[in-house]
């Protein structure tokens, strides 16, 4: 496999958020997140599909 020429800025990030009144995690959503850098020793891998229900 090719190494990737351009590597985004931006990544998606699956956000569950907890209301205050409880500890139960609620609304989960999906939001533009900054890619952090890399740092020596890491890789960066392409997903290009994913799972999420609600008993995960």
């Amino acid at each position: 496999m090719a190494a990737v020429a351009h590597i985004p800025k931006a990544t998606k990030a699956l956000v569950l958020r907890k209301r205050k009144s409880t500890s139960v995690l609620h609304d989960a959503v999906i939001e533009d997140r900054p890619l952090p850098q890399l740092q020596s020793g890491q890789i960066l891998v392409r997903i290009h599909a994913a799972a999420f229900n609600h008993r995960d």
